[in-house]
């Protein structure tokens, strides 16, 4: 057995709750699932740079295409940024005519009541 050495640390409540959850599932302590959390933090610690860039990158390589219903980064950003042009020129479009406009939901807004009475919004 090696020689160990009482550490004590503060931890929120919901991280203690959490690891309590944790342990209790494995049949473990607490202090257990602490020490292999410390393993894995050393044990990265302990690659040097392009080691890690390494299994990163076949990390990442094993998820490539896993959700082939996604379009591709460069495509999906595109197509956003159409979409946020054509919203900013339909607010330009509406701001500079007479009839107010809710920018959250980009729809006019119109008196219920004629001038007469008090003014209420309806958005349409």
């Amino acid at each position: 057995m090696s020689i160990v050495h009482r550490t004590q640390i503060y931890l929120p409540h919901e991280q203690t709750e959490r690891l309590d959850e944790g342990a209790g599932a494995e049949g473990v302590s607490r202090s257990v699932l602490i020490r292999r959390a410390a393993d894995l933090y050393l044990a990265r610690e302990g690659l040097d740079g392009a080691e890690w860039q390494a299994r990163w990158r076949a990390a990442a390589q094993g998820t490539a295409g896993i959700a082939p219903y996604l379009p591709d980064g460069a495509n999906h950003v595109e197509h956003l940024r159409e979409i946020d042009a054509g919203r900013v020129q339909e607010l330009d479009r509406r701001r500079l005519s007479s009839t107010p406009v809710c920018r959250s939901t980009m729809r006019a807004h119109t008196p219920a009541r004629s001038p007469a009475e008090p003014w209420t919004t309806v958005v349409t």
